[in-house]
């Protein structure tokens, strides 16, 4: 098997300053938390965790109707997987010399080497659902991917972050490049990726990158850790480990944030003005 080429390591994502985390964390919970509570989200995650780690279908079946109903993973599907088959996959991922690392391998120790046998992964679970089009859907992908493993993988939807999260061209111009060394490291054509939704090559790039933007803001975890137990009202224990949550709260609270020079409190802008004069 060839390895991917080092050049997956020679760019660096973003890097963010531990206020900057902070606020983040924040304002996605002042965001989002009032329709999808972050303590519901890790809840479910850890019933999850709990089903492949005890060999409970049943407890799988709730997280599995919790994505087919409240999260809306199967919307739009021509053909899906059921919930045996959908279990059996996704338990058999841990169970086989090829992919058994990614059943428990973080973002941040996410190897250069792991890239063609993680793209191996993605394939197999590709068909979990299929579009009128024939396509496969990354959104479905990732968000069952995410149960499995939360360490790892990040769940990237159509709407919020692959379009308006990724529409940023101060997160989009970074992540490009780590696209462009993925689609080289896999192939030696030129890769086609237009569309408006996320492909399999592109959330390969988005994984390598979340690795950077970890390796850069050393700051993430243990904010996320804090926030975990002080705002989210969790228990940190084994959540405090899923990295995948961490960026994508991470990402979708650094959007909201107002640009720097921006004040968004209007009597503090108007007692400034006041000075001015």
């Amino acid at each position: 098997m060839r390895s991917a080429p080092a050049v997956l390591r020679a760019e660096p994502a973003i890097a963010l300053t531990e206020d900057t985390v902070r606020k983040s964390f924040a304002a996605h919970r002042d965001r989002f938390d009032r329709d999808w509570p972050e303590q519901q989200h890790v809840d479910l995650v850890l019933r999850a965790q709990g089903a492949f780690q005890n060999d409970d279908f049943a407890a799988f079946r709730e997280v599995f109707e919790a994505l087919r109903t409240r999260w809306q993973v199967f919307r739009r599907a021509a053909h899906h997987w059921t919930p045996e088959k959908t279990y059996r996959v996704l338990k058999g991922l841990g169970d086989v010399p090829e992919t058994e690392k990614f059943a428990g391998v973080t973002l941040s120790r996410l190897g250069d080497d792991d890239l063609r046998p993680l793209h191996d992964l993605l394939r197999k679970v590709a068909p979990i659902k299929t579009l009128a089009s024939g396509g496969v859907s990354v959104v479905a992908i990732s968000k069952f991917l995410h149960f499995f493993n939360p360490r790892l993988f990040v769940i990237v939807d159509d709407a919020v972050v692959w379009n308006r999260v990724m529409g940023h061209w101060w997160l989009w111009d970074s992540f490009e490049r780590q696209r462009m060394a993925i689609d080289a490291a896999l192939s030696p054509k030129p890769t086609d990726h237009y569309g408006a939704s996320c492909d399999l090559g592109s959330y390969l790039a988005m994984l390598y990158w979340c690795r950077g933007l970890l390796a850069a803001s050393p700051a993430v975890m243990p904010a996320f850790r804090e926030h975990l137990g002080a705002e989210a009202q969790c228990e940190v224990g084994a959540a405090g480990t899923f990295e995948a949550v961490a960026v994508e709260w991470l990402l979708l609270g650094l959007v909201e944030l107002p640009p720097e020079g921006v004040v968004q409190d209007v009597p503090q802008v108007r007692a400034a003005q006041g000075t001015a004069r």
